[in-house]
């Protein structure tokens, strides 16, 4: 069967790209069984769909949506594929947050793929071409006789059996980025999961707060071909919670010493499953950041939404970080539901004095199917939009978004303008003598994408990329009361 797998595109310029690492997973079982298999990614191509499907002819075309901001590029494409009669799949983590109703009345869906999507692809190409019941594919939905049927959830697969991924599948040049010192970049991983459940992330639905990890072998093959292949020089693990293990720390720099490839690479890690040696480690193997997301210094937050971080550790493990040379880098999220003003204040405090290099604090997101979200809807803090295309107008990063803590959101707005301006002029790799700075970084980040984007999305891209900064600058120098409320001057 010829398969189609589209990545839709957006017009968010500010930040990079990168591989998408599902559809390519996914390509690289179906290719392996025989299917013809192409992959479009609209972020970084502008490629016509049309064309595309009159000289390849798919039989099935599949769609990853990864956030509401996509949609309304995912229903243009769903619309131009099935006008040649061909089933539409969509999957990725956007089809866990919203009702099934939502896609199957929006008429440009046929099926919906839920969570990994290697296993069901296949079974699903075999369905369709042996014309059995798709009530025997496991992780799916779809409408039959007017009632949407959702089939038995399918088990993870087992990672240490996983095919290392067929790269020649997409164009890997397009995904190099220019940060922490490296020049070809790319995100790639290594496991999938997190065994947390915190209160504000999907992760408890959609991975079912399960970690399991690729074998190093499996990812050293991978690695291998990116860098002997496509020459990159650094790679940074999109793993959410990286090395809960010190063996697997262990063995996977060993890994990459045996490899000699003196790559710059990063992870994401928890406070308190890392000391000193650890540290020391993962630097001499070519390890130069490290992500930790803190959230909040409220412990009656950190309660709230179960992210049990032992915060006396937090500053002594960013010290180890620069100590060793690893820039520490942090995240906070303000505005979570029932947080007030003082529970903001000492985040502020706490943050201002952690020695990270980059921080950036963010403005509570609702994602419906997560704890929080749940308990947002059924309480009626928030409606969903009656129609699937108006999910685009919900914005998780311009700041459209609902306030559901006591705080006034004019606060909330200006904490997160105030830190997003610090960090523009920050350099992304201090140690680097010649290094840009984060602002800079962002230009070319912008200047690259347009280059990417249909020339129609352009307009629309060019506004919401260069908003952000005037937001960022009248926060940062303007409501100085407000600065002042929370200490920031």
């Amino acid at each position: 069967m010829n398969i189609l797998l589209i990545s839709p595109g957006n017009c968010d310029l500010l930040h990079n790209v990168s591989i998408p690492l599902g559809l390519v997973s996914i390509g690289t079982y179906l290719k392996k069984a025989g299917h013809n298999v192409k992959i479009i990614d609209l972020c970084v191509s502008h490629i016509s769909i049309n064309k595309t499907v009159k000289e390849f002819k798919p039989d099935i075309c599949g769609i990853s949506v990864r956030s509401p901001k996509q949609v309304s590029f995912a229903i243009s494409i769903s619309k131009k594929i099935r006008r040649f009669g061909i089933p539409v799949v969509w999957g990725g983590p956007f089809c866990n947050h919203a009702p099934l109703e939502h896609f199957f009345d929006s008429g440009v869906i046929d099926i919906l793929s839920f969570s990994e999507g290697e296993m069901t692809w296949l079974d699903l190409a075999d369905a369709i071409k042996n014309k059995t019941p798709l009530e025997e594919v496991k992780g799916i939905a779809f409408r039959k006789d007017g009632k949407i049927i959702r089939t038995e959830d399918r088990e993870f697969m087992d990672l240490s059996k996983i095919l290392p991924c067929d790269w020649s599948l997409v164009d890997i040049p397009k995904y190099f980025q220019h940060i922490y010192g490296a020049k070809k970049l790319v995100y790639i991983y290594m496991s999938k999961g997190c065994p947390g459940h915190c209160a504000f992330c999907y992760n408890g639905e959609f991975h079912r707060s399960c970690l399991r990890r690729k074998t190093v072998e499996t990812f050293m093959t991978e690695l291998r071909e990116l860098v002997e292949v496509y020459g990159i020089d650094g790679f940074y693990l999109a793993d959410e919670c990286a090395f809960s293990k010190k063996s697997d720390l262990y063995e996977f720099c060993d890994a990459l010493d045996n490899a000699g490839y003196r790559l710059r690479w990063g992870f994401e890690t928890r406070i308190g499953l890392l000391k000193k040696e650890e540290f020391q480690r993962v630097h001499d193997s070519g390890c130069c950041c490290i992500h930790f997301g803190l959230e909040s210094a409220s412990p009656r937050m950190m309660e709230i939404i179960g992210k049990n971080i032992p915060f006396e550790k937090v500053i002594p493990t960013f010290d180890l970080c620069n100590e060793v040379g690893i820039i520490p880098i942090s995240s906070f999220i303000v505005g979570m539901p029932g947080e007030t003003v003082e529970d903001m204040k000492q985040t502020i405090d706490f943050a201002k004095k952690l020695p990270s290099n980059e921080l950036s604090v963010m403005q509570y997101a609702y994602i419906y199917d997560s704890p929080f979200g749940k308990e947002l809807y059924k309480n009626g803090k928030y409606k969903l939009p009656e129609k699937l295309k108006d999910y685009n107008k919900i914005d998780l990063f311009y700041n459209r978004l609902p306030n559901f803590s006591n705080i006034p959101t004019r606060d909330i707005k200006v904490v997160q303008g105030y830190f997003a301006w610090k960090l523009l002029f920050k350099k992304d790799y201090p140690e680097e003598k010649k290094g840009f700075m984060v602002l800079f970084k962002h230009i070319e980040t912008v200047f690259k994408r347009i280059v990417y984007v249909n020339i129609l999305y352009i307009p629309e891209a060019i506004i919401k990329s260069f908003f952000p900064f005037v937001r960022f600058f009248i926060s940062a120098n303007f409501y100085k009361k407000t600065r002042k409320k929370y200490g920031l001057q």
